[in-house]
């Protein structure tokens, strides 16, 4: 590894990184300056329509004024803020030389889906909160927004199309191509 960080402090972090985490930092390392909204429901929906729960994103998720917010993940990104792994910068996050050096570490484990994860990135902020809104609607109970979005009457965005998702064959549809997801567990 050519870095200008000690390997060992490199390795003792990426071991204490739980997938949700390493979901949340490579997000924010494939957009630079994601907005929180935005992050958590990407977080959320690869969690919980691609992955299947898999991770510990989204067991804290609660109605807020934006859709689900996950207290846990906030506190997790504000700890990283603190370590210097990243930083808040116009309301949203961006990651320091050394979160960028973690990242690099792991990023070869989410190759099966980094092809989702660009897809939703590509997505304009507010149709990635329409989509979060039309597949979790018990999350949009205290949403200030809410009202934006009153019959969600197609959800093919941006040819990312959710009706051909198939979470239990981890399978998911962009464009005409289907994708297999198959992160490292």
């Amino acid at each position: 590894m050519s870095s200008e960080f000690r390997d060992d402090l490199l390795k003792a972090d990426l071991e204490d990184l739980s997938l949700g985490t390493k979901i949340a930092l490579y997000c924010i390392k494939k957009r630079r300056g994601i907005k929180k909204t935005r992050l958590h429901k990407v977080a959320f929906l690869i969690d919980r329509i691609f992955l299947c729960g898999k991770t510990e994103l989204g067991e804290d998720a609660e109605p807020y004024q934006f859709g689900m917010f996950m207290e846990d993940l906030a506190e997790e990104l504000r700890e990283m803020s603190e370590e210097g792994i990243l930083y808040e910068k116009n309301r949203g996050y961006d990651l320091t030389d050394y979160g960028d050096e973690l990242v690099n570490l792991f990023s070869n484990e989410f190759s099966g889906m980094s092809k989702l994860i660009d897809a939703l990135q590509n997505i304009p902020d507010m149709e990635v909160v329409k989509m979060a809104y039309e597949l979790f609607p018990e999350y949009t109970k205290k949403s200030k927004i809410k009202d934006k979005f009153p019959d969600f009457p197609n959800l093919n965005i941006y040819k990312l199309n959710v009706k051909d998702i198939d979470p239990h064959g981890k399978k998911i549809t962009i464009g005409g191509e289907t994708i297999t997801i198959s992160p490292s567990s």
